[in-house]
Order: structure tokens, then C-alpha cells, then sequence
């Protein structure tokens, strides 16, 4: 599988511009039987692919293994901040236990086939200011990967 690194700008943000403030995610496209598994966030009404917790050191077991297929890495850049998310690919399940979910009660994970949920990150209207763009970079993300 290849790994493709995609680049983000702002609206009319130039290269120069870009704010030195980093911050850095892992997410993980996890896929049993055909079915993805989302998050969704319930209290700002969005979907999401779940983040991963875990350290360099155990990605790097898992890798190695390959549990774990490091896929992308899109860059999104603003004047305010640079994030930087990889995305990893796994059929994997007991990825599971490595799963954030930032355990808030208006987080719940569920599974959709691929073609569900990239019509959910694609269509999905909602209120929340930040979704649309999480959202985006997800939808990204799933058809760079599989």
C-alpha cells in the first residue's frame, strides 16, 4: 500500500505564512467485514475516525508487525495552527483496545459500511464550526486508503 502525504492551505494562505504551531494526531482506519468503524459525536453532532492512543514506540511494534499500514499524512495549514494527522489502516480488531474516544458519554462508536460512511463525512450537515473540515480531512483519508 502506498503512503501519500496530502497538503492543505487556508484560503489564500501562502507558504510564508504558516503558523509554526503544530499539532499532531494519529487516527485509525479500522475495517472488519466490509464495516468502518466511526465515532460520533453526539453533544456538536459529527462524525469522526477514531484517534489512536498510544506511543511511538508501540506504533512502531505494531508496524513492524503490520497491524498497523501507515497510509497518509495530511497537513492542514492555517494562520493560526499546523495539523499534522497521520492516518494508519488495520483489519485488526484488537486495535480496539488503543482507541480514544475521549470517554465522554456523548461519544459512541459505531460501524457503517465504507460506502455509508463516506456519504455520512461527505453530506453531513451540522452546527459545529470545526466538523465540516474534521469531516473532510476523514473522507480524504478513507478513499486515499483503501
Amino acid at each position: 500500500m502506498r503512503k501519500l502525504e496530502i497538503e492543505i492551505f487556508q484560503d489564500n494562505l501562502l507558504r510564508e505564512d504558516i503558523n509554526d504551531l503544530t499539532d499532531y494526531s494519529r487516527k485509525v482506519i479500522l475495517l472488519n467485514t466490509e464495516k468502518i468503524l466511526v465515532l460520533y459525536n453526539k453533544d456538536y453532532d459529527y462524525y469522526y475516525l477514531p484517534c489512536l492512543k498510544i506511543t511511538a514506540e508501540q506504533i512502531l511494534d505494531f508496524v513492524l508487525k503490520e497491524d498497523l499500514i501507515k497510509t497518509l499524512t495530511i497537513k492542514q495549514y492555517s494562520t493560526n495552527l499546523t495539523l499534522i494527522t497521520d492516518y494508519y489502516y488495520t483489519k485488526e480488531l484488537k486495535i480496539q483496545d488503543f482507541i480514544s474516544s475521549n470517554d465522554s458519554h456523548s461519544v459512541s462508536l459505531k460501524w457503517f459500511d465504507v460506502v455509508e460512511a463516506l456519504d455520512l463525512f461527505d453530506t453531513h450537515d451540522t452546527f459545529s464550526k470545526d466538523a465540516p473540515e474534521i469531516m473532510s480531512r476523514d473522507f480524504l483519508a478513507i478513499i486515499n486508503s483503501l
